[in-house]
């Protein structure tokens, strides 16, 4: 089974307009979504980092929003971290 793991630069460039890869990452994510490189893989890491910077450049309601897009999408594959990755995500949503 092909599949691509996604940096989390990629996913902040596509969900940040003003980000000057934006455009790029529209265009990943189009090939991601054609089914050209298989499944998309992320870690659990790369959904804090996601959060934490998107959270900084736009605001806390579209960090959770886009992160949580990513945790229900079956075609999206997460690669567990380890047990602070829940305590890390259940801070940022009290936050």
């Amino acid at each position: 089974m092909k599949m691509i793991f996604v940096d989390s630069d990629v996913i902040i460039a596509y969900n940040v307009i003003e980000d000057e890869q934006h455009q790029k990452a529209i265009k990943v994510f189009e090939r991601i979504s054609a089914g050209n490189y298989g499944d998309m893989v992320i870690s659990e890491y790369n959904i804090i980092e996601v959060a934490t910077v998107i959270g900084l450049k736009e605001n806390y309601t579209k960090s959770v929003e886009v992160c949580e897009i990513l945790m229900d999408a079956k075609e999206v594959k997460i690669v567990k971290g380890d047990l602070i990755f829940g305590d890390s995500w259940k801070e940022l949503k009290l936050n």
